[in-house]
């Protein structure tokens, strides 16, 4: 989640000497959302490959929240000269069974599904009542003082992401319907990645 980077993370990372850079990726956060654009995991790795070139960094620490730890980490395995480290949030890479995902992803990663998903997105009262469960769902073992915070910050900032409108909706349902077949495909280079000795912090 670039957004929570951006207001939380930034300020003690660059108060310790480090240069940050955030960005949405298209469809998500403050970025573009143009109709019919289309979103991947592949187009995700391009954008980041885009910022670095047109930046012109070095070397880099690419830090993979959520839906953008396959970016972190395949830009890591394709341009290892470029890397000092990765730092992974909440990500995922491969296939585990042991993984448990969120009702919500669970539900539009779900191939044949599509056409409810499709039918969610285009009822606001429908897509509401999902996105309510889910946000429920995410606090119910938070503590006191995480729920103030995701009360005062947090929840706001994710729930503006996908209500406003245009919003990231058609963007997360594109890319969770790829996810089976990303984990599947990152399952199969995974040994690339260790091949590299790069360090991986997880968060």
């Amino acid at each position: 989640m670039i957004g929570y980077l951006r207001s939380v993370g930034k300020p003690y990372l660059t108060a310790g000497g480090r240069r940050v850079v955030v960005f949405d990726f298209l469809g998500f956060g403050a970025s573009d959302k143009t109709a019919g654009a289309k979103y991947s995991f592949e187009q995700q790795l391009c954008d980041l490959y885009v910022v670095v070139q047109e930046l012109n960094l070095d070397k880099i620490i690419p830090v993979g929240h959520g839906s953008s730890g396959p970016a972190a980490v395949n830009y890591t395995i394709e341009h290892p000269e470029h890397i000092d480290c990765v730092c992974l949030m909440n990500a995922f890479y491969v296939d585990s069974p042991t993984a448990k995902y969120p009702e919500l992803i669970e539900l539009f990663a779900t191939t044949n599904l599509k056409a409810l998903t499709q039918a969610i997105l285009r009822s606001p009262e429908q897509y509401a009542c999902a996105l309510n469960f889910q946000w429920s769902k995410l606090q119910e073992y938070l503590k006191e003082d995480q729920k103030e915070f995701y009360a005062r910050f947090l929840g706001p900032l994710i729930d503006a992401n996908f209500r406003n409108q245009p919003g990231s909706g058609p963007a997360f349902a594109k890319m969770t319907s790829q996810l089976f077949e990303e984990l599947a495909k990152n399952t199969k280079r995974i040994n690339k990645m260790w091949a590299n000795d790069i360090p991986v912090k997880l968060i």
